[in-house]
Order: structure tokens, then C-alpha cells, then sequence
């Protein structure tokens, strides 16, 4: 009982993070709607069983991998596309053609953007780490 409560929040964290859709979640719903059942509250067969609860944690950890590999590709691609716009930046500058301001808030997006992905790589990271604790 305690590994399923223990796997339900990570569940709901990670699909908040990946903003997973309400179809996909409804197939794990006998999970989470377990997660603050006591075991003679839940009626659904095999919910407790150790392999369905395998078959969960499984998911769950694809998922994580899956996402942080996604995270960590974007992250490599922005941080490229960073260095060449302010190179770019740079050279225009140094040039006289200060008033492309364009170039100035497509770095400021990008440096948003990679906030977020650096936020969100952490994120899940951190639900990894809480995964493998339980």
C-alpha cells in the first residue's frame, strides 16, 4: 500500500510537468485515486498487486527518462541557437547597427526559455531522486 502512495504523487507531479493529457492520465486513474485510500477502501482487483504496481513504478520511470532526455536535448539546442544570436548580437554591435532589436528580445526569449527548461530539467530530476528513495 505504501509503495502505491508513495508512487501516485510522482505520477501527478510528472504529468503536471509534462502536461499530460486527461486521457492518458485516466489510464493510471485506479492509482491515483487510491493515494489517500487505506487498503480496505480499495475495491478494485489487482490494485495492490505487487506486478501492477511494477507495471506503474515502470512507466513512471520511462516517463522520467524520457522527458529529462527531451528537456536535456532542448536545453543543448537553445544554448547553441544562445551562443550564435549573440555572436550574431555581437558583431552588429560592433558594427554600428544598434537598432536591430529584434536580435535583443530573441535573446531575451531564449534566455527565458532556458530558464524554464533549466527549472523544469530540475524538476524532474528531483522526482527521479524521490523515486528511487521510495
Amino acid at each position: 500500500m505504501q509503495k502505491l502512495q508513495d508512487l501516485a504523487p510522482t505520477m501527478l507531479e510528472l504529468w503536471n510537468l509534462m502536461d499530460t493529457p486527461i486521457e492518458e492520465q485516466q489510464e493510471y486513474q485506479q492509482i491515483t485515486c487510491n493515494i489517500a485510500a487505506s487498503e480496505h477502501e480499495i475495491t478494485q482487483a489487482n490494485s495492490l498487486s505487487e506486478d501492477f504496481i511494477q507495471y506503474c513504478n515502470g512507466r513512471v520511470g520511462e516517463n522520467l527518462k524520457d522527458e529529462l532526455e527531451n528537456v536535456s536535448v532542448q536545453l543543448g539546442e537553445l544554448r547553441r541557437n544562445k551562443a550564435e544570436n549573440e555572436s550574431l548580437l555581437s558583431l552588429s554591435f560592433q558594427f554600428g547597427d544598434s537598432t536591430d532589436y529584434l536580435k535583443w528580445f530573441g535573446a531575451e526569449e531564449t534566455d527565458l526559455s532556458l530558464h524554464k527548461l533549466e527549472e523544469m530539467r530540475r524538476q524532474l530530476m528531483s522526482l527521479m531522486v524521490v523515486r528511487r528513495r521510495a
